[in-house]
């Protein structure tokens, strides 16, 4: 089964359209397709830069089309599925 391929869905927020509400939903998707791939976020924090957010284990999700379908409807993005070995180690280096 494909989907049980995909190690880690990415989320892209927008700045200008970031909102609680927004945030509420998303985490209820997240919470109504429990599984094993794991969720980042990537939010514009400002022009043409990006911070990456790696949610908590417990947001883990079944990366299904019904879900990911849901959550682009609510951010207004593709979500990007990485497939493969999950990476352990979510955090990029900022430092120079």
């Amino acid at each position: 089964m494909k989907q049980a391929a995909i190690r880690l869905i990415e989320l892209s927020l927008s700045r200008d359209t970031l909102s609680k509400d927004q945030l509420e939903g998303i985490k209820d998707v997240l919470y109504r397709f429990p599984g094993q791939s794991s969720v980042v976020f990537k939010v514009e924090t400002d022009p043409g830069k990006r911070m990456v957010i790696a949610a908590h284990p417990r947001y883990n999700v079944f990366a299904c089309r019904e879900m990911i379908q849901e959550l682009e409807t609510l951010i207004g993005q593709k979500v990007v599925c990485r497939y493969g070995e999950k990476n352990s180690n979510h955090r990029l280096s900022q430092h120079p």
